[in-house]
C-alpha cells in the first residue's frame, strides 16, 4: 500500500511538471490555448506535439516607433504608415502646436507631455 501512495505522488509530481512545461511551450508558440492537461496525462508525448505545433503570428506585438528592430518586414512598415495616417504625421502643424519626437503627434502648445510620455523639448 505504501508503494502506491509513493507512486501516484511521484506520478502528479511528474505529470505536473510535464503539464507546467508542455504549456509553457504552447504560450510561447503563440497559442492560446491550456495544454496543462495534456501534459499531465501524457507526459513527454504532448511536450513533442507542442514543439511540433507551428508558431502562431496572429499575436504579434509592435514596439515603439523609434525602437530600432531587427527586421523591418512589410507588415511593420504598413503599421507605420497606419500610425501617420491616424495621428496626422503628413499634417502641417498650426502655429500653436509642436510635435513629439518620439511618436510624432502633434499636440497644443499649453501640453507640455505628449501621451506617449515624451516631454516638450
Amino acid at each position: 500500500m505504501l508503494y502506491l501512495a509513493v507512486y501516484l505522488i511521484m506520478w502528479a509530481i511528474i505529470g505536473s511538471i510535464f503539464g507546467v512545461a508542455t504549456n509553457a511551450i504552447i504560450k510561447n508558440r503563440g497559442y492560446s490555448e491550456n495544454w496543462f492537461w495534456w501534459g499531465f496525462f501524457f507526459g513527454f508525448i504532448a511536450m513533442i506535439v507542442a514543439l511540433s505545433k507551428p508558431v502562431s503570428h496572429s499575436q504579434h506585438t509592435y514596439d515603439d516607433a523609434d525602437s530600432a528592430a531587427s527586421s523591418y518586414t512589410y507588415s511593420d512598415k504598413l503599421s507605420s504608415i497606419s500610425r501617420q495616417y491616424k495621428y496626422g504625421y503628413d499634417q502641417k502643424l498650426a502655429p500653436n502646436q509642436w510635435r513629439c519626437q518620439k511618436c510624432g503627434r502633434a499636440n497644443a502648445d499649453y501640453v507640455g507631455t505628449c501621451a506617449c510620455g515624451n516631454t516638450k523639448s
